[in-house]
């Protein structure tokens, strides 16, 4: 048992404590619950990787796919009508880099992200003194919360290999895409009367859009971080976790729930 609390007090680099987040989260946790240099901010650094070379693979994806309608309303229309409406066929986008549209999504996803954080820190080191264990600081909240978040970093990655590997966007995040489809529909039905999703449709759809296996691997990292921090049993960390998700999950329904998020995409 010595040579154990031993290991859990040796300093670890950020790479070590990465692998163990990964491989070994339990015990990573208890390691970073007394750790003096929590490492938070290597995470913030890779969310940010991430969240550019998501949005640089989606730009990419997204202009492809507009092109491509375009070329398809193009080739279906008159010789006449090609002559008023385009005079030339369309042209094919230019590789997309890293514009100033994608830095400023990047940026805000970032500091919501940050946002977020802050929040979660707060609301747990609440619910720990509220559950009865006050010992642990903000501070500390704070780092764990940021490492639990490896899994959105994860998954933006992958996102962003599949969208470069076979050139489509992902328009439907999580499950959302059982309920409505973002993806853009061709032009040629641009005269047609589209049938808009009724609220609850739309609701239903921003819920599921947060469903998917790494939101589930987050909790999972945050109810073992915070039964390492605040020494909590399971039930009272799962307990905690699960209300202050629950309120975040009812915040993010609110633009479905007041239309507000009609024609939002990425």
């Amino acid at each position: 048992m010595g040579q154990t609390n031993a290991d859990t007090q040796k300093p670890r680099n950020p790479l070590r404590v990465l692998l163990g987040v990964l491989l070994k989260p339990r015990s990573t946790f208890v390691y970073l619950s007394g750790a003096r240099r929590r490492w938070w901010w290597v995470v913030a650094l890779l969310m940010v990787v991430a969240l550019m070379a998501h949005g640089v693979a989606y730009s990419k994806a997204d202009l492809r796919l507009s092109y491509q309608r375009q070329l398809e309303y193009y080739q279906s229309l008159s010789e006449a009508e090609r002559d008023m409406m385009y005079g030339a066929p369309p042209m094919e986008p230019q590789a997309s880099t890293f514009s100033l549209s994608t830095a400023i999504g990047v940026g805000g996803r970032t500091l919501g992200t940050l946002v977020t954080w802050l929040i979660w820190a707060g609301l747990l080191y609440l619910a720990s003194t509220f559950l009865g264990q006050n010992r642990a600081s903000f501070g500390a909240f704070f780092g764990i919360v940021a490492w639990t978040w490896i899994p959105y970093v994860i998954r933006n990655f992958v996102q962003a290999v599949a969208m470069g590997v076979t050139g489509s966007a992902i328009y439907n995040q999580g499950l959302s895409g059982l309920v409505i489809d973002k993806t853009p529909t061709p032009i040629t039905n641009v005269w047609q009367q589209s049938i808009q999703p009724g609220r609850g449709d739309q609701v239903l759809a921003a819920f599921l859009g947060r469903v998917d296996v790494y939101m589930i691997w987050n909790l999972v990292l945050i109810v073992l971080g915070v039964a390492a921090l605040s020494h909590l049993s399971g039930k009272k960390a799962l307990l905690g976790t699960l209300v202050i998700w629950l309120v975040f999950t009812l915040i993010s329904l609110i633009p479905a729930l007041t239309g507000l998020n009609q024609g939002i995409r990425f």
